[in-house]
């Protein structure tokens, strides 16, 4: 499974399908969310968040 001990009052319900180069699963808390598990290094997770917040702030969903 995914270790969520970062994210307080989050667990995980289930496994979701679909994922070609990551894990994903159903996480709930408050609301219900997707988490993913990625062997990504840190440089490149900084650069892929850069790139979704630029999306979103120029009007594209992202996941």
């Amino acid at each position: 499974m995914i270790d969520l001990s970062p994210w307080l009052g989050l667990s995980v319900v289930a496994p979701l399908g679909g994922g070609h180069r990551n894990d994903v699963y159903e996480v709930r808390g408050h609301d219900r969310l997707v988490a993913r598990r990625t062997s990504r290094s840190a440089p490149a997770l900084d650069r892929e968040l850069d790139l979704m917040e630029f999306l979103e702030r120029h009007g594209f969903v992202v996941p």
